[in-house]
Formats: structure tokens, sequence, C-alpha cells
């Protein structure tokens, strides 16, 4: 607006005396979106060109019928300004379609492209699909102005009673580009089908939202029942179509603010959601009494600046539009009306896209409210629930929402290949201590300096994003954890970011007396191996460490540089390459040196055959194999059986050179480097354990 009023003045001083006065407006499409380089004209005056927020003057003159025209826009004409000499002028789209929200699953969609007016010839149309699950011949009209389509049946699915959590890629975003062609000319449009809004997976959650349940696969023939809601609700659960065909999962569209309670009718199962308009919270997290310190480290993260950013500095990435906001705002999502910044765009009038002018201060302040990425995003939108149910925040879903829409961002894909996802299954891992490393919840807590809980296994999470990233933090890669750490043999080292990692993979003791006693199992050992410590046959030096340890090799993307690299390696796989060189010398005995993985693999066989043959030379050990009881490296049958007579012969003192031969084994079999963690110590300690038993 300032810009427009230089405009008029100038336009005053070059034209006084002058008959002419001059004829100012603002260009907009249907939607009220600015149509910036748009071209004004009046006949026989000089043409104005639309600034970036659609302004424009002329001195036209206020008795004059102005033409207006853009690219990809139909023409209009006809336009007469008012007696004070304003003009809004709306050019419609040339092509339009319009975008579906909140489809369903399995669900027939019709997308009709119009073309508002005509191209200079005959037209043809072709559709195209830019993003999501592939239609393929769920669809038809690939090359006429009608898109038919069926949405994809929900593939996500619980281990148990409990809401899911649904990233784009699993909440069915498809993203389609239509594009007519004519007498030489192109123009393009592009529609969204959503079959659901991407959700977190939480009890606290907008208002005008859907939510899904899912019975669990030990839950067959179970339902879904609303036990509670607010008056006025007219909310009733739902069955969804299912990707595996297995019933289960139900829908229910929170339409009023207030509690409503789902109870799940095989296992009792009571779930409690909690719902409110993202508006209504107000951005006060940083009271004196609450979350000062998580606010000021927030503050310094990009995900404060998720929307700022982009509307400050050009992008690489591509335009910048409706498909975009969602994981730039706070509760953006054109199929609800809940108070998010989409709705609070549309009451203010304000449409953001690539030629926002004025950068964020140009933000309207109630939109400023819902803008960026902040507290409610991850945490959600309705009151807190009861806090037994605080610690779903940490599960995959919350980051899923945008971390998780291949191509372009892959980190949870990747996430989901690794052993990290693997649901807690074992209740024992639930509990404390193990829950320090198995469990979500018992992670950040450890990691937070604070008594490992007992993790209900209801609730149990596996190792999500939030064991080792948090979302206030002044560290760039929002790492909860860096720097220096320490070996369980006093090893201190500088970890960098890997220092997450190193809390759980060690061997959680010594190799002492101590562990000789208790028959200790060396759990995790990756940190004893890589730095030379751990063994009781040898002992060895730190293997080239380098600035990040375990990241530089399990978290590098090798497809940078190797094109014929495996894809799913590196990043949130976890998963390293696997060496390629030869072994330092000779391991099994039998003369030859191969390639390492090979080397100490033939080792740990020879090693293991061994321990095994003077297991079973025991009292009441027939057929024994190691094994293990909680943290004890124990003697057990071949289908995992207790033996307690074998075992009680495993105690005693005499017994303690297999011991110590039998944990030399499992630290480097555990290690699950093949021996790449640190050639050298892992071949020394395989030989000492083999020259202890005499092979």
């Amino acid at each position: 607006m300032t810009r427009l009023i230089v405009a008029w003045a100038s336009l005053c001083v070059a034209g006084c005396g002058a008959p002419a006065r001059p004829v100012c407006g603002r260009v907009v499409d249907e939607d009220g979106r600015a149509v910036p380089g748009a071209t004004v004209q009046a006949p026989g005056t000089a043409s104005s060109v639309a600034d970036a927020e659609g302004w424009f003057c002329l001195p036209a003159g206020r008795n004059v019928v102005l033409a207006a025209s853009a690219p990809d826009h139909c023409a209009a004409e006809g336009v007469v300004p008012d007696e004070a000499g304003w003009a809004p002028i709306v050019l419609r789209r040339q092509l339009a379609v319009p975008s579906v929200w909140r489809a369903g699953f399995d669900a027939p969609v019709r997308l009709r492209a119009e073309l508002r007016c005509p191209l200079p010839g005959p037209a043809t149309f072709r559709w195209d699909q830019l993003e999501g699950p592939p239609l393929g011949d769920r669809a038809d009209g690939w090359r006429s102005p009608v898109l038919t389509l069926r949405t994809h049946p929900l593939a996500a699915r619980t281990q148990r009673p409990d809401v899911l959590s649904l990233s784009p890629a699993e909440a069915g975003h498809y993203r389609l580009r239509v594009t007519a062609e004519g007498g030489g000319r192109v123009v393009r449009a592009e529609a969204v089908v959503w079959s659901a809004a991407a959700s977190a997976g939480l009890l606290s959650v907008p208002s005008d939202s859907e939510v899904f349940v899912d019975t669990g696969p030990d839950a067959a023939g179970g339902e879904w029942r609303l036990e509670s809601f607010p008056p006025g609700s007219r909310a009733r659960p739902a069955p969804v179509p299912t990707a595996d065909g297995r019933p289960g999962v139900w829908s229910l569209r929170l339409d009023q603010p207030g509690l409503y309670a789902l109870v799940e009718t095989t296992t009792g199962t009571r779930l409690v959601f909690e719902a409110g308009p993202w508006d209504s919270v107000p951005r006060d997290c940083d009271r004196p009494e609450c979350h000062p310190a998580e606010q000021a480290a927030w503050s310094a993260t990009r995900h404060a600046r998720a929307l700022h950013a982009r509307l400050e500095a050009p992008s690489t990435k591509g335009p910048f539009g409706d498909a975009c906001l969602a994981c730039h705002t706070v509760g953006w999502d054109p199929g609800g009306d809940n108070g998010g910044f989409d709705d609070v765009a549309r009451e203010t009038g304000t449409f953001v896209h690539d030629a926002w002018p004025g950068g964020a201060t140009a933000l309207p302040r109630d939109l400023e409210r819902v803008a960026n990425v902040w507290c409610l995003a991850c945490h959600g939108p309705g009151r807190l629930p009861e806090h037994g149910k605080r610690p779903m925040v940490v599960r995959a879903g919350v980051c899923a929402q945008c971390h998780d829409r291949p191509p372009e961002d892959t980190r949870v894909a990747e996430w989901r290949e690794s052993r990290m996802a693997s649901p807690v299954a074992d209740p024992a891992l639930a509990a404390a201590p193990c829950a320090g490393c198995h469990t979500a919840q018992g992670a950040v807590a450890r990691l937070r300096g604070r008594i490992v809980p007992d993790v209900p296994p209801g609730l149990a999470e596996p190792v999500t994003c939030a064991v080792c990233h948090v979302a206030h933090t002044t560290e760039p890669r929002l790492l909860r954890a860096t720097g220096t750490a320490a070996t369980v043999s006093g090893v201190l080292f500088e970890a960098g970011r890997a220092r997450a990692c190193l809390g759980c993979h060690q061997a959680d003791g010594r190799a002492d007396a101590t562990a000789e006693t208790g028959r200790r199992l060396p759990e995790a050992p990756q940190t004893e191996v890589l730095f030379g410590t751990g063994a009781f046959g040898a002992t060895g030096r730190p293997w080239r460490p380098t600035p990040d340890l375990c990241v530089d090799c399990h978290m590098v993307r090798c497809l940078d540089c190797h094109a014929d690299a495996e894809r799913r390696r590196g990043g949130h796989t976890f998963q390293a390459m696997p060496p390629l060189d030869l072994a330092p010398q000779d391991c099994d005995g039998d003369g030859r040196v191969l390639r390492l993985a090979d080397e100490v693999g033939s080792c740990l066989a020879r090693l293991e055959a061994a321990v095994r043959a003077e297991l079973d030379a025991l009292p009441g050990c027939a057929g024994a194999v190691p094994g293990r009881d909680g943290r004890r490296l124990v003697p057990v049958g071949p289908a995992g059986e207790r033996l307690p007579e074998c075992e009680a012969e495993w105690l005693r003192p005499e017994r303690t050179p297999l011991y110590r031969a039998a944990h030399d084994w499992a630290l480097i079999a555990r290690d699950g480097s093949a021996g790449a963690h640190n050639p050298p110590f892992a071949i020394a300690v395989l030989r000492a354990a083999l020259r202890q038993l005499g092979r």
C-alpha cells in the first residue's frame, strides 16, 4: 500500500495542471491473491504493470474503461473506476482445477480441468502425478479434461490398540498437474487430493479434524465405540478400508471442541482426545513460570523461522505455495475450520505465496500467531492430556508430519528401514533399566539426566526421532547430546555428534572380576570395540577415530559419491557400507587372509564351535549353546530354554576361563560390524580366545 501511495503522488506531481487524474487499483485472482506483473491499460494511455502486491496506477482519468491481462489468466475488459478513481480488477486463472481435501481412503475422486477462456487452437489435455503414492491404473482419463481416480486404502497400522499417526505419504497426499495445449500456447494448473490430513498420533488434536484409531493385530473383530463426546457433537466412528484387508481401523471427526472418549471393545483400551482450535492457545509458552528456557532455545532453530525464512529469501526448491504451507506454519488444513493458518489467512484476506512482498514483517498480527513451526505444531492444540499420556509426544509421527515426504524428505522413511523403528515387543525391555535404551521415553529420561522409568508396555515407543533430537536447542542439527563421552572402561573421548549413540552402544560394564562373577553379557559393545577395550584376552588401541565417530560412517549418504552404492544405506537407515578391505592378518588359522568380513566371520564361527564343544562336555550341558538370561551370559538349550543344572555348573569358579572365551566371542559377535569397527583388535580378541580354549 505504501508503494501505491508513492506511485499515486508521483503521478499527481507529474501531471499537475493536466486534466487527467490517476486511476489506481489492485489486480487479484478469483481467490483474492495478488497477480503481480499484470498489465493494465486504458485506451490511448500508457499501460501500467502491477507490482508484487498487485497494485497499479496510471494517469488515465476517471471516465475511462480499463482492460487487464496477465500470463495464464483470462483478460478482463470493461473495468470502470469508481468516482474516487479506484479500480479493483479480478483476473480469472485461464486453467483451473479444484483441490479435494479429506477425500477418504479407497474413495472415488473426480477432477475436472476447466478452460475459462479459449486457447488459440483446439485444446488437448494431459495429467501428470507429481507427488504421492502412484495411482497407475487406479486413475482414468490421463489424456482428457476429466481425471477420475480412486485413492489408495489406508496402509498404516499399529501393533496395539492405539491412535494412528499419518505422515503425508501415509495420509494419501497426491499432487497432480494438468497441462492444456492449443494453438502453440500451453497453460498448466495443479490440484491436491488428500485422503486425510497428516496427523502426529497425539491425543491433543485440533477440533474439526479426523483421528484414526486401530485395534491392533491381537484384537481381531474388535471395534471402537464412542463413550463420551462434547454437547452438540455429531461425531460417530466409521470403519476405514485398509490395504491389508484386515478390519480394525476406525475414523472419527471431532466436530466440536472438547473431550472425546473412544473405547476398544476387545481389550477395553480407552483413548481420550482433547480437541481445540489452533488459535485459542496463547503464544506465551515462555512465561517465567512455564518454559522460558525452551522458548529461548527454540527461537534459535530453523523451526522458529520456517515461514519467515522462506518469505525473506529466494529458494532453489521450486515454487512456494499451498502445498508447502502445511510444514511452514501451524494448523494448515483446508479440510477443517479450526483456527489454523489457512483459516486465519482467509479471514484476514492474506494469501502467502512466492511473490509475497514485505517479508515476514508484512504478515497480519493474527496470522503471525500461527506462522512458523512453534510449540503447538508438535504438542497439539488441545488441552494437555492426562499425565501418563504425555510421552506420546516422543513418537515418530510428530516429526513425520513433515519429514516423511519422499522424494523431497526421506528421513522418516529411512528410519522405518532401521532396527530403531522395531516395536517394543518384549515387556521386559520397557522396564528399567532396559527402557533407557529400548524405549524412546526411557532414553529421553536418561539423556536428560533423570531416573529411567518403567514404561507401560502399552505406551512404549521405539527409538524415535526424539531420542536423538529435540526441538528446543541451540545445537544446529537439533541434537539432544553432543561432545565428550566416556566408555564404561573409563576412556574419555570426543564423540561429536555421536554422543547420543554411545550412551547405549557400549557394553554396560567392564571386563573385570565383577563381570566374571555375574557372568555379564557384553550387551551392545560397539564403543568398546572401537576403542580397543572391553575384552578379557586382548587389549587394543582406538581405530581411526573421526570427529563424529558413528555418524561419519553410518549416516553418510553413499549415493552422493557412489552411483553403484546400495540405496538403503546411510542417512537415517544407520546402515554403513560393508567393509571391502582385506583383514590385517589370518584369524581362523587356515593360512589365508580373506576380506575382513569373511575372515572375522570364519573366526567367529570357529570360536563359537569351540565354546559349544566345551559347554557340551560339562555336566547337564549336552547340546547347550551360549545364550542370555537378562543381562547375563549363560548356557541355554537349542530352543533357548533354561538349563538349571548346566547353569549351576557354568557358575562354578573353575568355569571362569570358559566364560572369558565366551564373553570375548560375544563381544565381537554382538558388535555387529564384522570387525570393521577395529580390525586389529577384533582379530586379536578372537585369536586370544581360541588360544584360551586350546584351539
